[in-house]
């Protein structure tokens, strides 16, 4: 299995039904580390400022400048 983080804009409907990790850094003013989800790839909805991302039927709403995703390739 390989997976190299990319922009979460580049997720589109070829990834769906995927494994994929999203890693999201936080407001600079928070002292917690990133928060990593995963999950196999439902539906992504890009929006103007928020992005949408269904991991195994769980609903995610994102800052896509705040996030990376790495799709695992098997």
């Amino acid at each position: 299995m390989t997976a190299t983080a990319r922009p979460l804009a580049t997720l589109s409907g070829e990834d769906i039904g995927r494994q994929v990790i999203v890693t999201e850094q936080h407001a600079p003013n928070l002292t917690t580390g990133p928060t990593r989800i995963a999950g196999v790839l439902d539906r992504i909805v890009h929006q103007l400022e928020r992005t949408w991302v269904v991991l195994n039927g769980r609903p995610f709403l994102l800052v896509p400048e705040r996030c990376t995703v790495e799709v695992i390739e098997s």
